[in-house]
């Protein structure tokens, strides 16, 4: 062979090498795939990058942007349209003024949980020759984290291990955040082994975000113990720390040390509204007594006044019938004229079965005795053992009056006695004592 021929075939076999390493290159470089990491917070908004200026300034009418998770499609933009009616809808926002800056990011607001994902940006060019081709590939990790609130820190002391040798169990509690986050116990500077010394309870999901509680058991003597919640995706720590400085533990039962806690408005307000009706029934049951206590106050009073007028009367009576106790001889006549109607009166008094008031008997015939043209009244005759037996009811008289209890002594020897509307006859002292001593207490036995 010619060497000037096997020389041109050579050179020709080398370009042509060369223009294929070329058009790899170009090729690798249009489509080459990128990775990135980025991290929102939940209910917030957070941007997925998709940038090239070089295919920005090659963006043109026909252009096409495809955001999407695995193969499912989740936003898009075609035929000079944004498409948001997929999964992420109008969560979901491209800038498609900045296309040609070659901004092709994907804007999530209202992050959920849920969202985390691995994205896929599509870019696709149509060339006049090769048509739809992809010119730029761009994988980004969204994370999604939850910032969690401060931590609640309480103690409690079991029944039967009071004291500095009892065992303490703290309670460290806290919610709201995502991931699952790394709770440490540290006493002082000392960090706490939580796997031997404590219990922590998670409760998370990829749908919802997470509550965490956390028990450590300690002596009852430790005095400084810190609970800490560590969110590893934030680089974020929330403490609360215990001091006991402060409390008697051997006299505590459980002691609740957080800064947060709430106070109800709704409790005082309660509580104003109780005492509030209770002043009102207090008012109310104030006047109710008052018009007890006027209504007894007029009843002794006319009580009084009934008395007074019966005493005024006696006294003008016997005034009235002086004349007849002159005239005893003249007296004795109409006695004897009227012998029949007198023993009729004495018949009545001596029957005691019945119990007849004497009185009522001699009032009976008041109306048909007259001397003179005037009336002729009779009284109660008192014998000497009606006058010792009705002598017996001074001593219990004496005791109610101390009481300001309202009672009679009526004939021949009863006492009556009114108390609370009621009315109690006695007919020894004996009884009436047992009464008395029941109600205001006091000697009540019978005297011997």
């Amino acid at each position: 062979m010619d060497p000037g021929i096997w020389r041109a075939a050579r050179v020709t076999r080398r370009v042509a090498r060369l223009l294929q390493c070329a058009l790899l290159l170009l090729c690798c470089r249009t489509v080459s795939p990128s990775s990135l990491t980025v991290t929102g917070i939940v209910g917030e908004s957070a941007l997925l990058p998709c940038l090239d200026t070089n295919v920005g300034e090659q963006a043109n009418n026909d252009i096409r942007v495809y955001w999407q998770v695995a193969t499912r499609l989740i936003h898009s933009f075609h035929m000079g349209r944004e498409d948001n009616t997929s999964g992420l809808g109008t969560r979901a926002r491209l800038f498609t003024a900045k296309f040609k800056h070659g901004n092709f990011s994907l804007l999530l607001t209202n992050l959920r949980v849920s969202d985390a994902a691995t994205y896929t940006c599509l870019i696709q060019l149509k060339h006049p020759t090769e048509g739809n081709s992809v010119v730029l590939r761009v994988t980004v990790t969204l994370q999604v984290a939850a910032h969690f609130a401060k931590p609640t820190l309480s103690t409690h002391l079991s029944e039967g291990q009071q004291g500095a040798g009892g065992v303490l169990r703290l309670t460290c509690s806290s919610w709201g955040g995502y991931p699952a986050p790394s709770v440490g116990w540290t006493c002082g500077s000392l960090n706490l082994d939580p796997n031997s010394t404590a219990t922590t309870h998670t409760d998370c999901s990829p749908q919802r975000l997470c509550n965490v509680t956390s028990f450590l058991w300690v002596s009852a003597g430790v005095h400084c113990i810190t609970c800490s919640i560590y969110n590893t995706r934030l680089k974020e720590k929330q403490t609360e720390t215990f001091t006991a400085m402060s409390f008697p533990l051997e006299n505590t039962k459980e002691m609740v040390v957080s800064k947060r806690a709430k106070r109800f408005w709704w409790v005082e307000l309660i509580a104003i509204a109780a005492i509030t009706v209770l002043l009102l029934l207090c008012l109310f049951l104030r006047n109710v007594l008052l018009n007890e206590d006027l209504e007894r106050l007029r009843s002794a009073l006319l009580a009084d006044m009934t008395q007074a007028v019966n005493s005024v009367l006696k006294r003008e009576l016997e005034v009235a019938l002086s004349p007849v106790n002159t005239s005893l001889e003249q007296v004795k006549s109409y006695y004897e004229m009227h012998d029949e109607r007198i023993r009729e009166v004495e018949d009545g008094l001596n029957d005691h079965s019945d119990r007849l008031d004497k009185h009522r008997i001699i009032t009976k015939r008041r109306q048909e005795l007259s001397f003179r043209g005037h009336w002729v009244f009779f009284h109660e005759d008192f014998s000497a053992e009606l006058g010792r037996k009705r002598a017996t009811f001074r001593e219990i008289k004496s005791l109610l009056y101390e009481k300001g209890v309202w009672f009679y002594l009526l004939y021949p020897a009863r006492l009556q006695v009114t108390h609370e509307g009621k009315k109690h006859d006695f007919d020894t002292q004996v009884a009436a004592k047992k009464f008395h001593y029941s109600r205001w207490g006091g000697d009540g036995r019978e005297e011997q």
